[in-house]
C-alpha cells in the first residue's frame, strides 16, 4: 500500500488524484499537487466527465501527452489549469467492478509506453487499496 504522494515520488509525477466510486459519481478521496480551485471542481465527477469519468465509462486508461494543448474535449478546463503536461487516469477494478480512478500527471510531455503503463497500473492498485 502506498500513499498518492509516495506513488508520485516513485514515478516523478507532479500531481495526482484518487477518486472512489460513490453511487453514480466519483468522490475525491485524495489529491496532491492540484490547485485548490481545481480541487473544488473535481470533488464529485459524474460518469463520462473528464479524464476520470471517461476512465470509469470506458473501463480503460485515458491519457494525454499535453493537458494544456490537447484539443480533445475530454480534457476539462480544471485539468488544463494544473501545472502539468502528460496525464493519465487509470480505472481500478476488482471482480469486474470499477471502484476507483487514480490520476497521475507529469511536468513533461510523454507517451505511455507498455512498460511504464504497467508500472502505473500497479501503483494505482497500491494507492487505491479499498
Amino acid at each position: 500500500m502506498k500513499t498518492l504522494e509516495e506513488a508520485l515520488r516513485d514515478i516523478n509525477g507532479c500531481s495526482g488524484t484518487l477518486h472512489r466510486r460513490d453511487g453514480d459519481v466519483l468522490k475525491l478521496i485524495e489529491s496532491h499537487g492540484v490547485p485548490e480551485h481545481v480541487v473544488t471542481l473535481i470533488e464529485r465527477i459524474p460518469k463520462g466527465k473528464g479524464m476520470a469519468g471517461q476512465a470509469w465509462l470506458r473501463r480503460k486508461a485515458i491519457t494525454t501527452c499535453d493537458l494544456a494543448s490537447d484539443p480533445d474535449d475530454v480534457i476539462q478546463p480544471g485539468a488544463r489549469a494544473v501545472e502539468a503536461k502528460a496525464a493519465i487516469a487509470l480505472p481500478v477494478m476488482s471482480g469486474g467492478v470499477m471502484h476507483s480512478v487514480v490520476g497521475f500527471a507529469f511536468a513533461d510531455g510523454r507517451l505511455f509506453e507498455t512498460d511504464f503503463l504497467q508500472t502505473l497500473e500497479a501503483l494505482a492498485l497500491e494507492v487505491a487499496v479499498y
